[in-house]
């Protein structure tokens, strides 16, 4: 017996993913620090006082911070209970653009293909 499921099979199962949620609240909080860090860098700023280390302390975790995010969001939408339309239209896109402009012809007819 085969352990591959069919797409009416694959149909049936329970949908409840939290990938979409996780991603939302993640860059929620995100915008949040960012809007806080960067309206305490400008009231230093604008009171003329310089960064102390309690700031560079934050610079530095935000700017840490950002492959992170990447990292999640990546691993987020490569999981197998994210919605299937959007890895569909990630793959859809990156097919296109791999495959350049449409008048060109396939990829595989341009002069100086490679196979």
């Amino acid at each position: 017996m085969s352990s591959q499921m069919t797409p009416e099979e694959l149909a049936q199962l329970p949908h409840d993913d939290r990938g979409p949620q996780i991603l939302a609240i993640h860059w929620t909080l995100t915008a949040f620090a960012t809007i806080f860090l960067g309206l305490r860098i400008y009231a230093k700023h604008l009171t003329g006082r310089n960064l102390w280390w309690d700031d560079w302390v934050l610079i530095a975790a935000w700017v840490r911070r950002q492959p992170s995010s990447y990292i999640i969001k990546q691993l987020i939408e490569s999981l197998p209970g994210y919605p299937s339309c959007h890895r569909r239209y990630n793959h859809q896109h990156d097919r296109r653009k791999r495959a350049g402009p449409s008048w060109l012809g396939p990829p595989n007819s341009r002069p100086g293909h490679i196979p």
